[in-house]
């Protein structure tokens, strides 16, 4: 399962399964946080909360953004040369997805910055 938490202003947009309080992320990577980026399309932004690594993806459509998820968070771990026994173990860890709110102030913090510098 892949908990992601997201914004206040990104969970408006999509159409989620809430995550309960005992839920936690079994990727390898863990969770991952999340935001809307106000650009001339909307973007979201996600950063792992593990590795600080970003992703960005355009939020149109929003409501298969989720379903986008787990090929884009695949793409970026193939790109940094994850071994494909990685990329099939973390790909499979992503069967469920469920939204959050943002839960770590540091992680959030650097989600911020990331989306100041991109601007």
């Amino acid at each position: 399962m892949l908990v992601v938490h997201a914004s206040r202003a990104l969970r408006a947009h999509l159409t989620h399964s809430p995550a309960h309080e005992h839920d936690t992320s079994t990727t390898t990577l863990g969770a991952w946080y999340a935001t809307r980026l106000r650009w001339r399309r909307l973007a979201v932004l996600l950063v792992n909360h593990t590795t600080l690594l970003p992703l960005f993806l355009p939020l149109a459509p929003a409501a298969t953004l989720l379903a986008r998820l787990p090929e884009a968070i695949t793409e970026l771990l193939h790109h940094h040369d994850v071994p494909t026994v990685g990329l099939t173990a973390e790909r499979r860890a992503m069967n469920q997805i469920r939204v959050a709110p943002t839960a770590d102030r540091s992680t959030v913090g650097v989600l911020n910055e990331f989306a100041r510098l991109v601007d």
